[in-house]
């Protein structure tokens, strides 16, 4: 699946758009891919590390003892309404609602980071939208300090997921650079020789 063939985006331009729209420019326009640093490689293996975790424990939700009813695990997923695809990471349905799971192996602080929030909101919009349930809360695990949040599904993350979808659009459809803005991540970020380019 690709949004070449389909005119879908996938999930992981919303992470992008709300980390920086630029580097939506970067790939869905012009063609380059992200520079993958050693700590990006090291992200991926703790991530398939937990995954592999996730599908061994079959009986109880790994975030309490509650009983699992139902699960599903790595499920790659589109949706022409909302016009996106991606791979869903975990769901649980128990007793106390169903719940998303999405793991990132990076550090939590005091809140989720925004562009992880939205990116687990369409995961679930994305979801639903496939497996005909609700999606209640989302659960986002930060590996590498145990750090968990639980955010309540609600309209107002519904609906701005639906307008950053809109925003990515307007970038590829327009070839719309957004302006560059100096960030204290940029030096870490994959597309940072590229962006030195543009601006």
């Amino acid at each position: 699946m690709s949004y070449e063939d389909e005119e879908l985006i996938p999930v992981y331009y919303i992470k992008r758009f709300h980390f920086c729209p630029r580097t939506v420019y970067f790939e869905a326009v012009l063609g380059y891919k992200e520079y993958k640093k050693e700590y990006m490689v090291k992200g991926e293996e703790e991530h398939e590390k937990e995954e592999r975790k996730m599908e061994r424990r079959k009986n109880v939700f790994p975030y309490s003892n509650v009983e699992i009813i139902q699960s599903w695990n790595n499920l790659n997923l589109t949706s022409e309404r909302l016009g996106i695809y991606g791979k869903v990471d975990s769901i649980v349905k128990t007793r106390k609602g169903t719940f998303l799971i999405e793991r990132k192996n990076s550090y939590g602080y005091k809140r989720p980071n925004r562009e992880h929030l939205y990116q687990a909101v369409a995961y679930a919009m994305l979801a639903e939208d496939n497996l005909n349930i609700k999606i209640d809360f989302i659960k986002i695990h930060y590996l590498k300090n145990n750090k968990i949040f639980t955010i309540k599904v609600n309209k107002d993350l519904r609906n701005h997921v639906i307008w950053t979808i809109e925003k990515i659009k307007e970038i590829i459809d327009k070839a719309y650079l957004y302006p560059f803005m100096k960030k204290p991540y940029c030096e870490g970020c994959g597309f940072a020789d590229i962006c030195k380019n543009f601006r």
